[in-house]
């Protein structure tokens, strides 16, 4: 596993949160911030989602093998594909 900053990127990836360098969570990225300040944990099971802060020394770290190949939305913005994939999905579930 590596460290990874672009939260926003990880949306839908399995991390690990780490702080100081122990692993505190594991679990599914739900949601982040646009400029990766702050992201929120979906975990298996009964435990709520959580939020974790950038700024309180909170990492993500994710298997590199399984994040999505960076591509450019004709504005050039970044996407990982997650979002894209998400939106075709509400379309073909509308007849769009």
């Amino acid at each position: 596993m590596d460290k990874y900053p672009k939260w926003k990127r990880l949306i839908g990836l399995p991390v690990e949160i780490r702080q100081a360098g122990h692993t505190v969570a594991a679990g599914t990225v739900d949601d982040a911030m646009p400029d990766s300040s702050i992201l929120w944990l979906a975990f298996n099971g009964t435990r709520l989602r959580t939020m974790y802060e950038r700024s309180l020394k909170y990492e993500a770290w994710v298997d590199l093998d399984i994040l999505p190949k960076k591509r450019t939305s004709p504005n050039n913005e970044e996407s990982s594909g997650v979002s894209e994939q998400a939106r075709n999905t509400s379309e073909a579930a509308i007849g769009g």
